[in-house]
């Protein structure tokens, strides 16, 4: 990194560029084989160790869970489509958690995905997710004109910041990152019902330091749960996990 720092300033930027793409390039051939090394010669080892699988992961890595997304970053575990669970282990998984992912599933992936969340889920395990954008929400705050997170005005960017995921940032997977659906607080219910849960909860909160409650998850059950998941179980739940989540902004919203 110090070499990179030292020599930067003095490249012309042609080669400034090529530095930038065979880092890149570098980075990727790495972690693609690793993962690529994982699949074939340690897959029942690393079910055996994690019995917990995190979807969508992208460069966050959480400890004891198998760590699974599209592309091969330094926190992916297993390259695969992740919105496909059924190569992997059936009634296996205590948890299976995801944190803004399900917005970027097509219209007619999200209960095939659902059903494969359920088929890979333990009897007595969670399924946990957190960071859907809630559009009841984005719709009321643009129409009565609140304080936008980022401009003054929850304005017409705001809202495509939450319908759509604003995949400008990200130009080289912009379809990935693309918002390819939309949820409310019915539509959730409605899909957790079709893909077979009986017991679940919904829950609305604020991201982190915002103002508005903008983001929906849930906690779905295949089993009735020993005891109802209320408010405070819920908090102390999701104190356990790295999805900045303002915990005094929690409200259990089931339809």
């Amino acid at each position: 990194m110090r070499f990179k720092k030292r020599i930067k300033p003095y490249l012309p930027p042609p080669l400034k560029r090529l530095m930038k793409d065979l880092i890149a390039l570098t980075y990727t051939s790495y972690h693609s084989f690793r993962c690529l090394f994982n699949r074939i010669f340690l897959s029942n080892t690393l079910y055996t160790r994690c019995q917990h699988l995190h979807i969508g992961c992208g460069q966050i890595h959480l400890k004891n869970f198998l760590n699974i997304d599209s592309r091969a970053t330094s926190a992916t575990d297993l390259v695969m489509d992740c919105s496909n669970l059924s190569p992997l282990p059936r009634n296996f998984f205590k948890t299976v958690y995801a944190q803004a992912f399900i917005e970027h599933l097509r219209l007619d992936k999200r209960l095939p995905f659902l059903h494969s969340v359920y088929g890979v889920l333990s009897d007595d395990g969670i399924a946990l997710f957190l960071g859907i954008p809630d559009f009841e929400t984005a719709a009321k705050s643009y129409l009565t004109k609140s304080k936008g997170i980022k401009h003054k005005k929850f304005d017409l960017w705001e809202v495509y910041r939450y319908t759509h995921g604003d995949p400008e940032q990200h130009p080289g997977w912009w379809y990935e990152q693309l918002h390819k659906s939309l949820f409310d607080v019915q539509e959730i219910d409605k899909l957790l019902k079709e893909a077979g849960f009986k017991y679940y909860k919904i829950f609305r909160y604020c991201f982190a330091k915002e103002k508005i409650a903008l983001n929906l998850g849930f906690v779905a059950f295949k089993t009735k749960p020993k005891s109802d998941l209320t408010k405070k179980r819920l908090t102390k739940l999701m104190s356990e996990y790295r999805g900045n989540v303002a915990l005094n902004t929690l409200q259990i919203v089931n339809a």
